[in-house]
C-alpha cells in the first residue's frame, strides 16, 4: 500500500511539472490520431478476443487465452537491468559532416562533406537505478550510435572531458559509490574510501562536485570521448584522435541547490524536457570537434596522449569542428528502442581501429559480454541495433540462439570456412591498433591547473557545496585523506572545505 501511495504522490508531482506539455499530451494525441475506436483486440497469437474474455469473474480462468496471455508476459516483461548507467533517455537524429576528414581516415561516414549519418543516442546517469532521479550528482554517459554505410560505429562516451580511471581494474571500484551491501544505503566511508585510494580519480571528479554532474538539460550536456582513438586512411596512415560534443546551447549546469530542488519537482526533469523539446520542434544540437594527433606527435609525447585519465594540450592540438549532431526524433516505444539500444566500443568501422590503451581494451570485451547477457546473443538482431544503412547484407555464421534469429542465415553454410560460397571475407589489408606501453596513472598537475586556470570562482564553491555534504558523514580518517587530496589539487579549496567542515561541529581534522 505505501508503494502505491508513493507511485501516487511521484505521478501526480509529475502530472503537475508537465501540464500540457507533448509528453502529457502523448495519449490524447494518439486517440486523436486513431479516431474513437482502438483496433480489434487480440491474443499474442493473432487470435481476435471476444468481449466475454475481458474479464473474467465467474468464468474459467485456465481456457480463457486473453487473460492466460497477459498473466504470463506480466511475470516475463523485465529484462537485466544494466549494471551502471540504468537510468537515462534517448533519442534519434543525424550526424552531419562539414569538413572531410578523408586525409585522416577511410571511414565513409566521414567522407564527404554534407553527408549525413542516422544516430541514435542515449544520455545516462553512471550510477544509481532505472529509478534514480535524473538530477542526481554524479558523471554522466553519451553514447551514439552511428548507422553507417559500413556498418554500425559506437562510442560510449563521458560528459566529463576525462574517465575517472585508466586501469580497467579501477571499475571495481565503482561499487563504492553503490550502497553498503550490508545496510542497503548510501555510505560516505565507502564513497570517500573509494575516491582517496585512487588520486587519479580526483581530476573527473572535480568536473562532477562543480557542476557538470547536475547538467541544466541534455541540450546543455557536453560529450567527450576520453580515449583517444586510431584512424587510418586510405594510405594506411594513423592519426589519433581525441572527439569532443559540444553543445550549441551551450554547456550549463544547476547550482547544487537548484538541481536539488528540480529533482524533488520532477524526478524526471532531464528526460521530459529532452522530449517535450523534440515534439515541440526545438532540437537539440551538438558541434563535434576532433582533435588530431600524428604518429611524429606520438613520438613526441608518447603514451600520455592514450591516457584517459588525462586531456592533451589544447593549444598545441586545437580541436577541429568536423560535424554537427542534431536530435530531432523521439523514441515511439521506450522499451524497444531505448531499454533494447545496446552500445560496445566493439563496433567499429573501416578506418576507425578503437583505442590502443587497455581500458579500451577491456571495455571492448565487457560492454558485449553485458549485452549479450541482458539482451540476448542476438541482440544486434534487434531493429534499434540493427546496421539497417549497411551497404552489405548481414552475412555472419551466427545461427540460432534467444530471439530474434531474422532469418537466421537462410539455407547459407553454417560453419566457415567452407566450400560452398559461403560469406568470404575479401579484404587482404589488415588494420592493427599499435602497441603502447602504458605507465601507472598520473594526473595531478592538470587538476591543479584545472583549479588554477579553468575553474571559475563559482564553480569552486559549488565544488565545496557539493562535497562537503558527502563528505561530512565520512570517518575522521576518511575525511582527513580526502581534505589532503583537495589541498594538493588546491589549497584554498581544500582549505574551504575542511573549514566547512568543522562549522558543522565534525571531529576536528589534523
Amino acid at each position: 500500500m505505501n508503494a502505491f501511495v508513493g507511485l501516487l504522490v511521484t505521478s501526480a508531482a509529475l502530472a503537475a511539472a508537465q501540464v500540457n506539455t507533448p509528453a502529457a499530451t502523448q495519449l490524447i494525441k494518439f486517440k486523436e490520431a486513431i479516431g474513437p475506436f482502438g483496433g480489434q483486440l487480440t491474443t499474442s497469437s493473432g487470435m481476435p478476443c471476444q468481449q466475454c474474455q475481458t474479464y473474467s469473474l465467474d468464468k474459467p480462468i485456465m481456457t480463457n487465452d486473453f487473460l492466460m496471455d497477459n498473466l504470463f508476459n506480466f511475470a516475463r516483461e523485465r529484462i537485466p537491468e544494466r549494471v551502471v548507467h540504468a537510468s537515462g533517455a534517448c533519442g534519434f537524429g543525424y550526424f552531419e559532416l562539414t569538413q572531410d576528414m578523408s586525409h585522416i581516415t577511410k571511414a565513409d561516414f566521414l567522407n564527404g562533406v554534407g553527408k549525413k549519418t542516422p544516430i541514435s543516442v542515449r544520455f545516462s546517469l553512471t550510477l544509481g537505478n532505472k529509478g534514480t532521479p535524473d538530477l542526481f550528482l554524479g558523471i554522466r554517459g553519451f553514447s551514439i550510435k552511428f548507422y553507417t554505410r559500413e556498418g554500425n560505429f559506437d562510442m560510449a562516451m563521458f560528459n566529463t572531458p576525462v574517465s575517472p580511471f585508466k586501469d580497467p581494474l579501477d571499475a571495481h571500484v565503482t561499487r563504492a559509490f553503490r550502497n553498503n551491501p550490508a545496510t542497503n544505503l548510501p555510505d560516505s566511508n565507502m564513497l570517500w574510501d573509494g575516491i582517496t585510494r585512487r588520486p587519479e580519480f580526483i581530476h573527473a571528479m572535480s568536473y562532477v562536485f562543480s557542476g557538470w554532474g547536475q547538467p541544466a538539460g541534455y541540450r546543455h550536456m557536453s560529450g567527450f570521448s576520453a580515449h583517444t582513438f586510431q584512424f587510418e586512411n586510405k594510405c594506411g596512415d594513423a592519426h589519433f584522435v581525441k572527439m569532443s560534443f559540444i553543445p550549441v546551447a551551450g554547456i550549463k549546469n544547476f547550482d547544487s541547490k537548484e538541481g536539488n530542488i528540480m529533482n524533488a519537482e520532477d524526478p524526471r526533469y532531464l528526460a521530459s524536457t529532452m522530449y517535450n523539446e523534440i515534439a515541440s520542434g526545438n532540437p537539440l544540437e551538438w558541434t563535434v570537434n576532433f582533435q588530431i594527433l600524428n604518429m611524429t606527435d606520438y613520438k613526441k609525447l608518447g603514451a600520455t596522449i592514450f591516457d584517459a585519465t588525462r586531456i592533451i594540450d589544447e593549444k598545441e592540438y586545437p580541436f577541429v569542428p568536423v560535424g554537427k549532431l542534431v536530435l530531432d526524433r523521439n523514441p515511439t516505444n521506450f522499451f524497444a528502442q531505448c531499454e533494447q539500444l545496446a552500445f560496445c566500443p566493439c563496433r567499429v568501422v573501416p578506418g576507425i581501429l578503437g583505442a590502443p590503451d587497455k581500458l579500451y581494451e577491456a571495455r571492448r570485451m565487457n560492454y558485449r559480454d553485458a549485452q549479450n547477457y541482458r539482451l540476448g546473443g542476438n541482440h544486434n538482431n534487434i531493429p534499434v541495433n540493427c546496421p539497417f544503412m549497411s551497404e552489405n547484407p548481414l552475412n555472419t555464421y551466427n545461427r540460432d540462439g534467444v530471439p530474434p534469429v531474422l532469418d537466421n542465415g537462410g539455407d547459407a553454410p553454417n560453419y566457415f570456412p567452407n566450400s560452398f560460397s559461403g560469406p568470404t571475407a575479401y579484404d587482404t589489408h589488415c588494420s592493427r591498433l599499435i602497441s603502447i606501453k602504458e605507465e601507472k596513472p598520473y594526473n595531478m598537475d592538470q587538476v591543479q591547473n584545472l583549479f588554477a586556470n579553468i575553474f571559475t570562482e563559482h564553480e569552486k564553491d559549488q565544488l565545496v557545496n557539493n562535497v562537503v555534504p558527502l563528505l561530512r558523514f565520512a570517518s575522521p580518517r576518511i575525511q582527513t585523506n580526502a581534505v589532503k587530496l583537495f589541498k594538493t589539487a588546491n589549497e584554498v579549496v581544500g582549505r574551504k572545505i575542511e573549514e566547512a567542515l568543522k562549522k558543522l561541529n565534525m571531529t576536528e581534522i589534523p
